[in-house]
């Protein structure tokens, strides 16, 4: 409906609400804010840790481990569980601690028009009838129905995926359009990238766009994961078969071997426990923890550790391609001028990257640096680098991806901004599809600047500048076969003009020109083409690769190989078993110190200074692990509470050989698979 239907369905004035209508409409309709999910109480989320067979399982042989009386065996299965339980407690809490935070989207204040008078009150207070201000820079406070907008573009992203901004106008549009477009109306929580408006609240809280897809998430049924069926399932037959397996050995001992019932009950239980693979459990949390991390790092909530596994078991994905395959930010990729097409590196918005410059040339032509320069002050968008060291574009994306572009052809934003100060523009508009701004020179003229749709400033232009840097006749046909070809390479397109206007005064070089207006936008001298494209995001590795498949298979041959080994030989050398036992130990321990050197360069060799160094904080931790294993070995309360021994100096030097031996052998594969080149990772490594 048009504005002024709107106004009179929400019974609203042009002067805004006034204050009794305000309080009423905010009883009526509530507050402007997403509603908060109740909590689970800690208590819940800490139990909830426990809510799994292999875990259950794992707390049962512990109760039964402490009635026989293996107190050790017991302490080691409570503590594995409870630092799972921990882990994830933890982790779950700080995931809500984010998505507390996802819910401030919405702007903490709005100006408003209330009583003919202009306001600032919080987001909150807002109710519909209320009539909103809007200017770049703003978070749109609630859904709102335009009913004036200049220039206004809106980053709509947050609920179409599209990358740039829309074009909004107060003018109606069919009531069956889809979302992205509604160019009358603008949604909560999305940005006002360029522009001013004023509009009229239409729904608040809930009732918005953003408080539906909220509204949805909430009603979300929860749903075990891959991993976490494939645990409970895991824990339910392996408790069965180890049921089954006691009760045959049970019979076993007692109808065949003769034992008596109790003797015979106690080594059965005991060998049940010393099945439980109490690792586990640590294991997964630790490495579901390490994977959000990961997530966290790529701006990415999880809110529950096991989440983090069901993307990996995801066999379809359906999509946009906009800031999910893409990175969401515009780069520019393409320069077109006379007779010079220039491909341009890099991507995102950090100003790094080459341009492909004609051959001979070390700078870009004069007629190409001048389609750049127009580019740069044909543009209100700037480029801000955050504490972190990322680009970021305040404005819209594609005036921030030339902005970037200027940069790499070594041009000074501010500089070349303050050298040619803007008088006066037109703000770009979905009607006329350009935006043109006019600059003062120092001769006392003035450079008007066209940026816009191709097709819109070349129906504008009567010449193009040549390669020579003089205006000769437009071939429009030339322009419109190289709109096509970057269309056809998925790039989106903005072409570019100028026109040199007289200024108001000879004698005053830096005056002002004559206010600007459409009639000046003709007769233009067209300057040339600028592609754009939304990068894709860098595919993810897979973890389980062939050679990772490989890398496993062989490790764990050669970690199994040392371990027979040195228990043969305490054996051979009629050591008592509970000195075999330690050394087979020290000798894991030993083989797992070298192979995580060898392992901080899987494609290239280890054996350099670089590599022997690590970092501080592996060698501390390698120093940690050392004294651990020597008080493991040595202390006689560690011996009292694990049964070691000690084990002989000549034996200790032979264990360190074992590990020393196992990172030449790990070297000597390394350089045969680069060698042979049998997995595409080594190849690539190589290139």
């Amino acid at each position: 409906m048009d504005p002024e239907a709107a106004l009179q369905v929400l019974d609203a004035q042009r002067a805004g609400l006034d204050a009794a209508q305000a309080a009423e409409r905010l009883a009526r309709h509530g507050p402007n804010a997403l509603p908060t999910p109740p909590r689970p109480h800690a208590l819940q989320r800490l139990l909830a840790q426990f809510n799994n067979a292999l875990i259950l399982f794992l707390l049962g042989a512990a109760v039964v481990a402490g009635a026989l009386g293996h107190w050790v065996d017991a302490g080691v299965i409570l503590g594995v569980v409870l630092v799972n339980a921990i882990v994830g407690f933890v982790q779950e809490g700080k995931a809500e601690e984010a998505l507390g935070a996802l819910r401030a989207m919405l702007a903490p204040n709005a100006r408003v028009l209330r009583d003919g008078v202009r306001l600032a009150v919080p987001v909150a207070s807002l109710v519909p009838g209320d009539l909103v201000l809007l200017e770049a820079g703003d978070r749109v406070p609630a859904d709102l129905r335009l009913l004036r907008a200049r220039g206004l573009l809106v980053d709509e992203a947050i609920l179409t995926g599209e990358s740039v901004a829309s074009s909004k106008t107060e003018a109606a549009v069919d009531a069956q359009a889809a979302l992205g477009d509604r160019a009358d109306m603008v949604y909560g929580g999305t940005l006002v990238a360029a522009g001013a408006g004023q509009g009229l609240v239409v729904a608040t809280g809930v009732q918005t766009e953003i408080g539906r897809i909220s509204s949805l998430l909430g009603a979300v049924q929860p749903l075990a994961t891959p991993l976490l069926r494939k645990i409970d399932a895991f824990g339910r037959r392996f408790t069965l078969l180890s049921l089954a397996l006691a009760a045959v050995l049970l019979a076993f001992a007692v109808g065949v071997q003769g034992m008596a019932w109790l003797p015979a009950l106690m080594v059965v239980v005991a060998i049940a426990v010393s099945l439980v693979p109490e690792s586990l459990p640590a294991v997964i949390t630790i490495t579901l923890a390490i994977g959000v991390r990961r997530m966290a790092a790529r701006q990415a909530i999880v809110r529950r550790l096991p989440a983090v596994e069901t993307l990996g078991a995801t066999t379809v994905i359906c999509s946009d391609k906009t800031g999910t395959l893409t990175r969401n930010e515009m780069t520019a990729c393409r320069v077109v001028a006379a007779d010079a097409c220039i491909a341009v590196g890099g991507s995102g918005y950090a100003p790094v990257g080459a341009l492909d410059l004609p051959a001979g040339q070390d700078a870009l032509p004069a007629h190409a640096r001048l389609l750049v320069e127009a580019a740069l002050l044909c543009n209100d968008a700037q480029l801000l680098q955050d504490a972190a060291g990322q680009w970021k574009v305040d404005g819209d994306p594609m005036e921030g991806a030339l902005v970037a572009l200027a940069m790499k052809a070594g041009l000074a934003p501010a500089a070349l901004r303050a050298g040619q100060p803007r008088s006066d523009e037109i703000p770009f508009d979905a009607q006329h599809r350009f935006m043109a701004t006019l600059h003062a020179q120092a001769d006392g003229q003035a450079l008007l600047y066209v940026k816009g749709a191709p097709e819109r400033v070349l129906a504008m232009s009567t010449q193009q500048l040549g390669a020579g840097g003089q205006p000769c006749a437009l071939d429009a046909a030339h322009w419109q076969q190289a709109v096509a070809e970057a269309a056809s390479a998925g790039e989106r397109v903005l072409g570019f003009a100028l026109r040199r206007l007289p200024g108001t005064s000879q004698s005053a070089p830096t005056s002002a020109p004559a206010p600007l207006d459409f009639g000046a936008a003709s007769e233009l001298v067209f300057l040339g083409l600028v592609g754009f494209i939304d990068p894709p995001r860098a595919p993810d590795a897979p973890l389980l690769s062939p050679f990772m498949l490989w890398r496993i298979v062989f490790v764990s041959l050669l970690f199994t190989a040392g371990a027979f080994g040195i228990f043969a030989w305490a054996g051979h050398q009629g050591y008592e078993d509970a000195l075999g036992r330690t050394m087979v130990v020290n000798t894991l321990c030993a083989m797992e110190v070298f192979y995580l050197f060898n392992v901080r360069y899987l494609h290239m060799r280890s054996f350099t200074w670089t590599g022997a160094r690590g970092t501080p904080a592996v060698l501390w931790a390698v120093g940690a692990v050392v004294l651990a294993q020597l008080a493991f070995t040595y202390t006689p309360w560690m011996q009292a509470l694990f049964d070691t021994r000690a084990v002989p100096l000549a034996d200790g030097v032979l264990i360190v050989a074992i590990g020393a031996a196992s990172m030449v052998v790990l070297e000597i594969e390394k350089a045969l698979l680069r060698r042979w080149q049998l997995f595409e990772e080594l190849k690539e490594s190589n290139a």
